[in-house]
């Protein structure tokens, strides 16, 4: 294994009933966190976007952002976290810098999308979560129903970037910084190793996952 997408599909394979989240009552398998993620990679394929493009996502926290994740350890798409406690000319100024293929955001909002999106990349695509959707945006269930559940045809390689996390500003702007999918399986490694993790542990995870802490751990409960 070199990849958390490696991992991903080994615990799809040999742990297929093993729960990967438990969120509100929800029990959600690793076979079904995979096929929904592999779903997900082959529907955003087919809207355009390829490897190494950036897909943002604006969202509390929720099962679909492990799952918005997931295509890019899948497939090699650059996931981009955005901040929902940012104002909106902050979000807009990150959301123009990150220049993402596609954004998924939370129906909570799509008020604030609207307001701004005459400002942001132009062709920019929207993908709405929740049943409040926008009729400019995308239901999310809708478009991961048309994927493929084989997944999208690009492979994450350890050189890929996976992830794009914006510092907090506190001296100017935001910075973006891109950590490589081989720096975050290290990561999760070594959390692992740190925190003396086994098969069967639960994590309980409180921390936003626009933040690297939080995401740092999430792998390391892959």
């Amino acid at each position: 294994m070199q990849t958390l997408g490696d991992m991903f599909r080994r615990n799809g394979r040999l742990t297929p009933d093993r729960p990967a989240i438990l969120y509100e009552g929800r029990r959600i398998s690793f076979a079904a966190l995979l096929d929904r993620s592999s779903r997900l990679a082959s529907a955003l394929w087919n809207l355009g976007v390829r490897r190494r493009d950036r897909v943002a996502i604006l969202s509390m926290n929720r099962p679909e952002y492990c799952e918005v994740w997931g295509v890019g350890e899948l497939a090699g798409f650059m996931i981009a976290a955005i901040n929902f406690r940012l104002a909106p000319p902050e979000m807009r100024w990150i959301i123009g810098d990150a220049d993402p293929a596609v954004l998924i955001f939370e129906d909570q909002y799509a008020e604030l999308v609207g307001a701004i999106r005459a400002d942001l990349p132009e062709g920019l695509r929207y993908v709405c979560l929740g049943d409040r959707c926008p009729e400019w945006a995308r239901p999310y269930e809708a478009l991961l129903a048309s994927g493929d559940p084989q997944g999208a045809p690009s492979i994450a390689r350890p050189e890929d970037p996976l992830s794009l996390m914006y510092t907090s500003g506190t001296t100017g702007r935001p910075k973006g910084v891109i950590r490589s999918n081989r720096a975050e399986f290290d990561l999760a490694r070594s959390n692992v190793i740190e925190l003396n993790l086994a098969p069967g542990d639960i994590y309980l995870l409180m921390m936003p996952w626009f933040h690297i802490g939080a995401r740092a751990q999430q792998t390391a409960a892959h």
